[in-house]
């Protein structure tokens, strides 16, 4: 374990009573090809510039009415609290979405899962709110199976214990660091902690000091997840009040990252609503691996299944 900031998510169990939770190691059922409920759509664009190839990547979906959203948290938003869906509230909905072959080449993205949390997740007070997470994963689904964890008693959801005694228990606290900066590599510069392990995803990263609280939450904010000291996934957070109801919305960040190995990184990101067609969009601006040439400068290939 470094020193830099990584905590247990054990001051989570605050939001929920304990339960007990077995032992054993555990994973998360992720399914291969679900998203079609969100009307996901992705292409790419290639820009040619001086120094190489820059991607433009848009990735579309829309909110579904039909999941549920609770009316009052404080009731709902407990353990064995079942909506309409026959999940808990307190449960994600996973949607995995595969990228094209195109997307995969020029970004190093594997596939990207579109999750919605009914009543948000921990930390207590921050992402408490209903939200959609956008995780771009860099491993394919059959390798996500395999990270696997001891759960944390104290928490009904699943998240990793901090003593881990099999080996991809602890890969979850294994953070590639640049030990001269004391600071993780691959990681956005403003990045200040890690925590949150959880089965299948990884260890979650970012800037903890500006982390709004959950009623005040308006804005995406941009994680990165870790595991086995690898970037494990590349993730805005989008408030579900962002990308509903009757305004326009747009959020732009630019990003840099610290010791920066894996250039494909997107260096520019942006996250629109449109409340006419009830289509959120989010474009990311990167440099690509590979850099195909075509009229203008610029192929365009949708996705998702080629």
């Amino acid at each position: 374990m470094v020193s830099f900031f990584i905590r247990s998510v054990a001051f989570a169990s605050m939001l929920f009573p304990s339960v007990v939770k077995s032992h054993e190691p555990a994973y998360i059922y992720i399914p291969e090809d679900n998203a079609d409920r969100l009307f996901p759509e992705s292409y790419i664009e290639y820009m040619d510039k001086d120094y190489g190839c820059d991607y433009k990547v848009t990735v579309g979906f829309m909110h579904d009415d039909t999941l549920p959203v609770p009316t009052n948290p404080l009731t709902q938003c407990i353990p064995g609290k079942v909506a309409e869906d026959n999940l808990q509230y307190i449960n994600s909905r996973y949607h995995t979405f595969p990228l094209s072959k195109n997307i995969r080449k020029a970004t190093g993205f594997d596939h990207l899962s579109i999750d919605f949390n009914p009543c948000g997740h921990p930390p207590l007070g921050v992402f408490t709110i209903p939200h959609y997470d956008l995780h771009f994963y860099l491993q394919s689904v059959a390798e996500r199976q395999k990270w696997t964890c001891k759960l944390d008693d104290n928490v009904p959801v699943p998240f990793c214990a901090v003593d881990q005694d099999s080996a991809s228990g602890m890969a979850m606290y294994n953070v590639g660091m640049n030990y001269l900066t004391n600071k993780p590599a691959n990681m956005h510069e403003s990045v200040t902690g890690c925590i949150d392990a959880i089965p299948g995803m990884g260890l979650h990263c970012w800037n903890w000091d500006a982390s709004p609280e959950a009623q005040d939450w308006v804005d995406p904010i941009f994680i990165m997840g870790s595991y086995d000291s690898k970037i494990a996934f590349w993730e805005p957070m989008v408030p579900l009040s962002f990308i509903t109801g009757a305004e326009a919305n747009k959020y732009e960040e630019i990003l840099e990252y610290h010791s920066q190995t894996i250039e494909s990184l997107p260096y520019n990101f942006t996250i629109q609503y449109d409340p006419y067609t009830k289509g959120t969009s989010l474009i990311m601006f990167g440099k690509s691996n590979v850099c195909k040439k075509g009229k203008g400068g610029s192929k365009a290939s949708k996705s998702g299944k080629k």
